[in-house]
């Protein structure tokens, strides 16, 4: 392959840094509140879904048991982190060279990552009672008889992830500007000058 091709993209590097970092994040959480103070709070890695003693501690599921409701976490995670990590490589990849099927892909699996993280959830919980209230959706909150409020939603790595996305789409637009440059510069070499034609 020609040098021509080869640009470095610098908004694909940064787009693929905030991804990788993301994934070290918590990505959805559950918390617990009483009389304003914060009592309890679980959030969890892609690297760490939550364990079959933590599902038990937050009450008895509804259909599954805690075993098989870990088991949902644990695998749609690993398909998460997995997802999220080849969005990274692409990005990577597309950060290096002007070949767009790249960047065109990491954006794709970018944007289908949090897509697919937040049907997940959705699923555990409505399957599943994970507060004394039986939390409902991937984000709500409920105040159970005692007077404790309880809290779930998306933590700080899942938000940061769909910003990778847009700033990955940054960087597609980028890729179309240098590419731009680069077959201005292929065709400026390619048409000979009146000085090199003497």
């Amino acid at each position: 392959m020609s040098t021509a091709y080869w640009r470095v993209n610098p908004v694909a590097m940064i787009g693929a840094a905030v991804a990788l970092i993301s994934v070290f994040l918590p990505w959805w959480g559950i918390y617990e509140s009483s009389l304003g103070v914060l009592t309890f709070f679980r959030r969890w890695t892609l690297w760490s879904p939550p364990g079959t003693t933590v599902l038990r501690a937050f009450g008895q599921p509804r259909p599954v048991s805690a075993t098989g409701l870990s088991q949902t976490f644990s695998a749609s995670s690993l398909i998460v982190l997995t997802l999220a990590l080849v969005a990274a490589a692409l990005a990577v990849a597309g950060s290096l060279t002007l070949i767009r099927k790249y960047l065109v892909a990491g954006l794709f699996l970018s944007i289908l990552t949090p897509i697919f993280y937040a049907a997940s959830i959705s699923y555990v919980t409505y399957n599943s009672c994970l507060t004394p209230q039986c939390s409902s959706g991937p984000v709500g909150s409920a105040t159970a008889f005692d007077g404790a409020t309880f809290g779930w939603g998306f933590e700080t790595g899942f938000y940061i992830f769909i910003i990778s996305a847009t700033v990955l789409a940054l960087a597609l637009f980028m890729n179309n500007s240098l590419a731009r440059n680069s077959a201005l510069q292929r065709a400026q070499v390619a048409v000979p000058t009146k000085k090199q034609l003497k």
